[in-house]
């Protein structure tokens, strides 16, 4: 893609902060870790740690990934 000098710049940053990842996990130090490589690629980031509410939140906002810890706790597990 071939961008023109400042305009071109300026749609190609807000189209990168348009494109939200969600990550799901329950380790607050891990989530925060993730978070702050995705920030620094230009993504937005929702965090949860509440699985029905990722769930809920996901079928709704539009994301680009998601990452998921497969070990969630009794209430769900990843792989639902």
């Amino acid at each position: 893609m071939k961008l023109r000098k400042g305009l071109g710049r300026l749609y190609l940053s807000s189209f990168l902060n348009c494109l939200k990842v969600m990550i799901v996990e329950g380790d607050t130090s891990l989530a925060l870790l993730l978070s702050e490589e995705l920030n620094g690629k230009g993504l937005r980031v929702i965090h949860h740690n509440d699985p029905s509410r990722a769930f809920q939140d996901a079928k709704k906002i539009p994301l680009v990934g998601i990452v998921i810890d497969l070990m969630l706790g009794n209430e769900r597990v990843g792989f639902n």
